[in-house]
């Protein structure tokens, strides 16, 4: 899997604030530390599945502690390849923070300084317990002419934690102004058959 990968940074040659690209609202009081540990990408959107995880399968990212300052979050991103059980198909790649809980993540040298945007708009669950559920957006615009967005639901576990359901986090993101229609957003395969690293 490649979350946040080549196309995006292929896009962000022009990236950060537009006038065409949303700007939702991110979470207060973020600490990256408490968001490490591995992901399990729930729902993305349909644009960036076609293109950088077509055929995927158990799709997780994986975001650990860096060394080097100008790499702080170490990020591994990868699924199986046309089955549960087929290939390990993976990336990896750097994140920073930027300001809060917007981040930039690459998958290039850092020190060519293409990043992307990585912003959590949402968390659930307890941040000293590394929360359950994430919301992500990302918005790259392409010379001021037009923009790519991409949109994740990740979770700590293959499935959404009790109390909390897809539909439900659908709705919050549209109201965060996020046009979760338009991107076609749909649910990954997980859990179940996914044989995981």
């Amino acid at each position: 899997m490649r979350f946040l990968v080549v196309a995006l940074v292929a896009s962000a040659l022009v990236a950060g604030a537009s006038a065409k690209c949303p700007n939702p609202a991110t979470v207060s009081n973020f600490e990256v530390t408490d968001y490490l540990g591995r992901w399990y990408e729930i729902a993305v959107s349909a644009q960036f599945r076609s293109f950088f995880e077509k055929e995927l399968q158990c799709t997780t990212a994986l975001y650990s502690k860096g060394t080097e300052s100008d790499a702080p979050v170490l990020v591994y991103n990868s699924g199986r390849y046309g089955a549960p059980d087929g290939p390990i198909k993976g990336a990896n790649g750097t994140a920073r923070v930027v300001s809060g809980a917007k981040l930039e993540v690459t998958f290039t040298p850092p020190s060519l300084g293409i990043y992307s945007p990585y912003w959590i708009v949402d968390l659930i669950g307890d941040a000293n317990k590394g929360y359950q559920v994430s919301m992500v957006f990302s918005c790259n615009s392409i010379l001021g002419i037009t923009e790519v967005e991409s949109f994740w639901i990740l979770s700590r576990t293959p499935e959404l934690p009790a109390g909390v359901t897809y539909e439900s986090l659908m709705e919050k993101a549209t109201a965060l102004g996020i046009d979760v229609s338009s991107l076609g957003v749909t649910m990954t395969t997980q859990g179940g058959a996914c044989q995981y690293y």
